[in-house]
């Protein structure tokens, strides 16, 4: 069994496991008809939500494999090869986008920009993302077992990170084209959210970094708008 189908296969017995600490599952309202899953791997959150009767139902991936697996495991939901940056269907194609720990591997303002373009006005985008918490704690872990190069990138996406909290923007992996990768703040978050035509912004961080914000209803933002924003961090 190759890595991407036992990581995947594992996967889906977490989404499929209401016990399992590390299962996380969207929201999904009966308005919801339409449903993207960007980086969705095998479909492992489509085929735990258990959407029968919507349509379309779709998963984007660039792990071919994991595509392949999800067409044996789903007849339901179709699979597609794209990047999260550049996506291969219509405006206002979709009710809801789900991208679960897929945007801190991607260019977050080009993401959020296509994610926006595809969802219909008032469509909800819901997504997980990475604290600076866990990357700091994986730079410790590789920096106490002397792994200098898996130290040095986990310092690139901490500064990738403070850039984005600071300024809004990201930096390319060097030694790599077109790769990018970050940890998220509140703050960061919001403003790339903010700039990419989203409003009613909420934010939780408890055991999970989540995030949801409605595409605006006109997707332009006038000069001087500042979105709903509501934090449910637990103390």
């Amino acid at each position: 069994m190759t890595d991407s189908r036992k990581y995947n296969l594992e996967e889906l017995a977490i989404a499929m496991c209401p016990e399992d600490p590390r299962r996380i599952l969207p929201p999904v309202r009966e308005n919801h008809r339409s449903i993207l899953d960007i980086g969705g791997g095998a479909g492992q959150t489509l085929i735990a939500l258990d959407l029968g009767g919507r349509s379309p139902v779709v998963s984007v991936d660039l792990d071919f494999e994991a595509l392949s697996l999800g067409k044996e495991l789903s007849e339901g939901i179709d699979f597609v090869c794209a990047r999260g940056e550049s996506l291969p269907f219509k405006d206002h194609s979709f009710d809801m986008v789900i991208c679960r720990v897929a945007i801190p591997y991607m260019h977050i303002s080009k993401a959020l920009t296509e994610m926006g373009r595809v969802l219909r006005p008032g469509g909800l985008l819901w997504a997980t993302l990475h604290t600076f918490q866990m990357t700091a704690g994986e730079l410790l872990r590789h920096l106490v077992g002397f792994e200098i190069r898996g130290a040095i990138y986990r310092l690139y996406i901490l500064i990738n990170g403070v850039a984005l909290h600071y300024i809004g923007r990201q930096f390319r992996w060097p030694f790599s084209q077109g790769r990018y990768e970050s940890c998220q703040s509140p703050k960061g978050i919001t403003r790339s959210l903010h700039s990419a035509g989203f409003t009613e912004i909420r934010i939780q961080k408890n055991s999970f970094f989540i995030v949801t914000a409605e595409k605006n209803y006109n997707n332009k933002l006038q000069d001087g708008f500042q979105p709903s924003i509501t934090r449910l961090d637990q103390t």
